[in-house]
């Protein structure tokens, strides 16, 4: 929901806000995280975005009668939803929702040293608000983990560029039922699990909606702000990681540098409603129906390959983890990836079809 309203104030309709709420909860990320506790951690960080987007482009007429009363609401609705960001407890979604809250000032606001005050203004203010979470906190620390400093050994778990694939292709390093997921086996460097989440599928109309909406001035700047966060989130995989860390130090309490792709998801998914309005309500250009048709082409043609290479990829994969005595099921796995690969070829399909439709100018309720 918090999405949802992001994405209205971008610009998207009603039907363009739902789905880039929908887009978000039902993604392959905060699917699959959902055994590692994180959803009420999650839930609060398009919220601050949204507070932070009503600090950045107030929803009010900016006369003399009005602006302090409106500059004190909108700060107080920030701080509201900040302390209840952070009593929630996990310092890697405030990391991430301070850095949204940064990027949409940056990108958004139209005078940005006022924003920027407010927001740091409001922050202070919501660290007391939250100290029902923050005193108790203070006080465990002595006898956490933490006491002893903070833990660097938890940097390894970084994006592994490679994982970007799943972004356009769901389950495609198989899956984890019957022991059939074999992304740590193609992508680490060791035995192990080096990933946070499981799946990172958004998929391949999302990203173009998402691209298509960013051509405008603000949305590029959102945009591109959510690239640095998947920098951020390739960690170690990255040469400049080590200069962030030094930049931001408190970038050590995020813990696992993969969790700063949620921020980007967040991006992406408000994004795509502004731009699933768009392209509902005006006819597609010419360039979208390209590289639409183009990117659904070259999907279905790494089907097809992986379908051929089937047979070798079960034999590597077989080697591989009987010499690293991992417990594997070749078969389920490569089956689970193929599955994937034909449900995003049939949904790039169907995208695809919807805009030729609607750049036939008829059919436009069925596109």
């Amino acid at each position: 929901i918090g999405t949802a309203a992001l994405s209205r104030r971008l610009g998207a309709g009603p039907v363009g806000s739902a789905v880039a709420g929908i887009t978000l909860a039902t993604g392959g990320y905060l699917s699959s995280v959902i055994v590692n506790g994180m959803p009420p951690f999650l839930a609060w960080v398009p919220w601050v975005a949204w507070a932070a987007d009503r600090v950045a482009v107030p929803p009010y007429d900016p006369t003399p009668a009005n602006t302090v009363p409106a500059r004190l609401q909108t700060g107080a609705v920030f701080a509201a939803m900040l302390a209840l960001q952070i009593s929630a407890g996990e310092p890697a979604a405030l990391l991430i929702a301070a850095a949204l809250a940064l990027n949409i000032v940056i990108a958004r606001a139209p005078r940005k040293t006022e924003a920027l005050v407010i927001i740091v203004v409001s922050a202070l203010v919501a660290i007391p608000l939250a100290a029902m979470a923050v005193w108790p906190g203070l006080y465990v620390l002595a006898d956490s983990a933490r006491a002893a400093g903070l833990d660097r050994g938890g940097l390894d778990w970084s994006l592994h560029p490679a994982r970007m694939l799943e972004f356009v292709w769901p389950l495609a390093y198989g899956t984890q039922r019957g022991d059939g997921w074999f992304a740590g086996l193609l992508l680490a460097r060791q035995p192990g699990d080096p990933f946070w989440a499981f799946n990172l599928y958004v998929g391949f109309p999302v990203l173009l909606l998402a691209g298509a909406a960013a051509r405008v001035g603000a949305a590029r700047r959102l945009l591109g702000g959510s690239v640095l966060l998947l920098v951020l989130a390739f960690g170690s995989f990255t040469p400049i990681y080590g200069l962030l860390i030094r930049i931001v130090p408190l970038d050590y309490l995020i813990n696992f540098p993969e969790k700063y792709v949620y921020g980007a998801l967040i991006i992406w998914s408000a994004l795509a409603g502004v731009g699933f309005s768009h392209a509902m309500n005006n006819i597609p250009k010419r360039w979208l129906l390209i590289v639409a048709t183009s990117g659904t082409i070259l999907l279905a043609i790494a089907v097809i390959v992986l379908q051929l290479e089937t047979p070798t990829l079960t034999s590597l994969l077989a080697k591989r983890a009987a010499a690293w005595h991992l417990r594997l099921n070749v078969s389920v796995g490569l089956a689970a990836a193929r599955f994937g690969g034909h449900v995003t070829v049939v949904a790039a399909f169907l995208f695809v079809f919807a805009l030729w439709l609607r750049r036939s100018g008829s059919a436009s309720h069925v596109a």
